[in-house]
């Protein structure tokens, strides 16, 4: 999870929520 990164952040964010479900 990069911050320099906001496109890796906004793809990592669905995949969190998914791997949490």
């Amino acid at each position: 999870m990069n911050d320099a990164e906001p496109y890796d952040n906004a793809n990592m964010l669905p995949v969190a929520i998914i791997h949490i479900i």
